[in-house]
């Protein structure tokens, strides 16, 4: 399922900017060994200009050197992640290096991850930035200044509301929009080469 909802983003983005998109395969994430879908896909996507790979952990850092393996170039294809790669080490699979994924701006997280650590004597979790987020939300809908206010219309502003993880937004169909910053893969420490926006007009939508 999340395979799909990438594809039906990707789909829409790239449509949104007039490019193609050539190739769309899904592989089933319990098999163990992905040799067989890398190898097919590659085969039809080496003249690709890029290719976005949904996925993390040890299936990402499995997948990715066997695109290379099989004759995609990292160096004239461009990888492209999604939130998932946003997890330490990342930097150590060489397939990826210069790879770009959507994340939130890091900053702001690692002054949360010190305040917690500081607070409970360990790291959080990835998710406890949107526990904290959502907290944070419903303690500003419930000090309003004409009262609580938890309508639709409160939860769904187009404004949106500034969080740990950058700005976010509630649309009407029950989906989170974000503000993400674009990173790149570094092996010393991966790097924002686009910043997250800071309002939703800046994205003009």
């Amino acid at each position: 399922p999340y395979g799909e909802i990438a594809a039906a983003a990707l789909r829409a983005a790239v449509a949104a900017q007039g490019a193609t998109l050539g190739r769309v395969d899904f592989y089933e994430p319990t098999v163990p060994d992905p040799t067989a879908a890398a190898k097919a896909f590659a085969a039809a996507a080496q003249s690709a200009d890029a290719v976005l790979l949904p996925e993390g952990g040890a299936r990402l850092k499995a997948l990715a050197p066997l695109l290379a393996y099989y004759n995609i170039d990292p160096d004239k294809v461009h990888f492209l992640g999604t939130g998932l790669w946003d997890e330490p080490g990342i930097g150590g699979e060489t397939a990826l290096d210069g790879g770009w994924y959507a994340a939130p701006p890091p900053d702001a997280r690692a002054d949360f991850e010190k305040r917690f650590h500081d607070l409970y004597r360990h790291v959080p979790p990835r998710l406890a930035t949107l526990a904290y987020d959502a907290t944070a939300l419903a303690a500003v809908l419930a000090h309003g200044a004409e009262g609580p206010d938890f309508s639709a219309a409160a939860l769904t502003n187009p404004s949106g509301f500034a969080g740990i993880d950058g700005i976010f937004r509630l649309r009407a169909d029950g989906l989170v929009q974000r503000g993400l910053a674009v990173l790149e893969v570094r092996r010393d420490g991966n790097a924002v080469v686009d910043p997250a926006p800071e309002t939703f007009q800046a994205i003009g939508n």
